[in-house]
């Protein structure tokens, strides 16, 4: 909808419902916009610490802590505790997505789950798979419904915006 129509012919409280949507902010963007200009700012004053600061994150190199560098096994260790963290992230992950999606929530909860579970507790594929693909299939329902309730929305608009240009 044009923006000028609709302030000319909808009253202002019906207005905001013929906006477009919008993305949602992202603050986190605009503080890193306000470093890059606070930057760029010290920069052009001529401060060398900004500078250097500037050259440091272009060259991609980080601070080294005070205690020096860490050990090949620490390193080791960092990487193992790490990819445990992410790999129960992905099992909690699943398991919050069984709990959302109706037909495996009603699977679990009558027990009829694919349980092939090794001892570490990860699921198996196939019940990986299954989940996967009774998400595509939900995703694929609320994206239909969602294209009907847009296309709903907008002719909604079209005969409000009909009812309120006509001349009484």
């Amino acid at each position: 909808m044009d923006p000028e129509t609709v302030k000319r012919y909808i009253p202002p409280k019906l207005q905001r419902y013929f906006l477009p949507c919008t993305t949602k902010e992202q603050p986190h963007l605009a503080l890193l916009r306000e470093r890059k200009a606070e930057l760029k700012r010290r920069v052009d004053a001529g401060d060398a610490a900004a500078l250097a600061e500037v050259h440091e994150i272009r060259a991609g190199k980080r601070r080294t802590n005070p205690n020096g560098l860490l050990s090949e096994q620490e390193k080791k260790a960092n990487h193992i505790a790490s990819e445990q963290k992410r790999r129960a992230n992905i099992r909690k992950g699943y398991d919050m997505l069984c709990d959302t999606l109706p037909a495996l929530r009603a699977r679990k909860l009558n027990g009829k789950m694919d349980d092939t579970s090794d001892p570490e507790g990860r699921a198996g594929v196939s019940s990986e798979l299954t989940v996967l693909d009774e998400a595509i299939e939900v995703l694929e329902q609320r994206l239909n419904e969602h294209r009907e309730l847009v296309a709903r929305k907008a002719e909604l608009q079209t005969r409000i915006l009909d009812a309120y240009s006509t001349p009484r």
